[in-house]
């Protein structure tokens, strides 16, 4: 019997590089995780550091893409997304990032009281470039933020709003979200209770708060 491989239907677009006008839409609560420490040590030692992450995703309204569902042809903005560490310290990149978008530079206090949820509806210039996966394939990443002009107008937004707040588990809301943004949420230690020993421990699911 032979062996034949799926044909996929459509190649996924890629966002060319450039400057968009773009409209934040979606701002989500990723959770807890455990990742490598970056910075550099005396004994070499391989550190574990805990992050609460979040994930921000912006709509371009000018730059339509056409996708089929359910055998009909529709058009949808290209949507693309960046991952920060929720701190708003003084080297954060989220701060930067969002002193970017409000156009003013933040206090201590200001940055400590700001809702990143506020974001949501927000328009701001980004700055897209591609690059190459070490398994070669290409993607487009968010390289840099900046406020809209004076003058230019970004136009009516096409997604509906969306926030999600691990602390206050909406099922319905997290069911909505991408698969991947599901998957990541799904690794954190609100949701997997993982000790950070590199075990993971066996729970009871019916202790699981949502």
């Amino acid at each position: 019997m032979p062996l034949t491989a799926p044909v996929p239907k459509g190649d996924f677009k890629i966002i060319d590089p450039g400057s968009y006008i773009a409209r934040c839409y979606m701002v989500v609560d990723l959770g807890t995780h455990s990742e490598d420490y970056q910075g550099t040590i005396s004994d070499k030692r391989k550190i574990r550091v805990v992050k609460r992450k979040i994930r921000v995703v912006w709509e371009l309204p000018t730059e339509l893409h056409e996708f089929e569902k359910d055998g009909v042809k529709k058009e949808a903005p290209a949507v693309i997304g960046k991952e920060y560490t929720l701190s708003m310290g003084g080297k954060a990149n989220l701060r930067k990032d969002v002193e970017k978008m409000i156009g003013t530079t933040l206090t201590d206090d200001e940055a400590g009281a700001f809702d990143v949820f506020s974001l949501v509806g927000m328009d701001s210039m980004i700055q897209i470039a591609n690059k190459e996966s070490k398994q070669g394939k290409t993607y487009a990443l968010v390289q840099a933020i900046m406020k809209v002009p004076k003058g230019m107008v970004c136009p009516d937004a096409v997604n509906a709003p969306v926030t999600f707040n691990t602390a206050e588990w909406n099922q319905g809301v997290f069911e909505s979200l991408p698969k991947f943004i599901q998957e990541k949420i799904n690794q954190s230690h609100e949701r997997r209770d993982i000790v950070d020993t590199g075990k993971e421990e066996e729970i009871n699911p019916d202790d699981i708060p949502f």
